[in-house]
Parts: C-alpha cells; sequence; structure tokens
C-alpha cells in the first residue's frame, strides 16, 4: 500500500468517524428538543398566567426554528463528508461502503421525519401564539 492510499484510507476513516458523530448528534437534539418541548407545552397549557400566553408559543417558534436550522447545518456537513467519502472509493476500489450501500432519495427518510417534526410543532407554536393573540 502506498503512502497516498494510506492518507487517503485515514481520511476515509476519519470521515466514517465523523458520519457517526451526526447521527449521535441528531438523538441528542432530539432528545433535548422534545424535552424542552414537553416542558414548555406544559406550562402553557397548565399557568393561568396571561404572559405565558404569548410568551411561551414564540420561545417555542423560536426553539423549533433554531433546532431546524442546527438539524439543517448538520445535514450539510454530512453530505459533504459523504461526498468526500464517495470521491475517496473511487480512488480506494475496494471500499465501497458509501458508493454501493447508501440508499437514496427516500422520501420517509430519518432525515425528512426529524425536519418534519421541527416544522410541525413550530407550526403549532404559531397557531397557539395567533389563538392566544386574537382571543
Amino acid at each position: 500500500m502506498n503512502e497516498k492510499t494510506k492518507v487517503l484510507l485515514e481520511e476515509w476513516k476519519e470521515i466514517r468517524e465523523s458520519l457517526r458523530y451526526f447521527g449521535n448528534k441528531r438523538f441528542a437534539q432530539l432528545t433535548v428538543f422534545i424535552a424542552g418541548s414537553g416542558f414548555m407545552f406544559d406550562a402553557f397549557f397548565n399557568q393561568p398566567d396571561t404572559m405565558s400566553n404569548w410568551v411561551l408559543p414564540m420561545l417555542g417558534f423560536i426553539f423549533g426554528v433554531l433546532f431546524y436550522l442546527m438539524e439543517r447545518s448538520s445535514v450539510d456537513y454530512w453530505k459533504k463528508f459523504v461526498e468526500r467519502s464517495k470521491k475517496i472509493e473511487e480512488e480506494i476500489t475496494y471500499l465501497r461502503l458509501m458508493t454501493d450501500h447508501r440508499p437514496s432519495g427516500r422520501v420517509f427518510s430519518a432525515t425528512n421525519a426529524t425536519y418534519f417534526l421541527y416544522i410541525s410543532i413550530s407550526i403549532i407554536w404559531i397557531a397557539l401564539l395567533l389563538l392566544s393573540l386574537f382571543t
């Protein structure tokens, strides 16, 4: 194995670790998002305070948008790492994980489900904000 192949193989291994990191990051973010949203929904529906009638929905909406943007950023990085991994696999032909074993173009994917969750919760918060402002 020549020096260039060794360097590319090490880079490929680092890319695989980075992809694992982004997968783990998604579940950590989802945990925080679901817990935070749950606490805010609980506070909204169980507090008679009038300020929380518009503050909590506004904060919930911002919370949802921020998590959506973090997810988009992670997915963008993830895609760049996958592209680089495919280029390495073109040079080291016995590595075929990214080029041969990745499903592509699926509508029902974890990424789309995560986007849907963040957007749906944000829309619910906007609806609650509008409802509390006009009632």
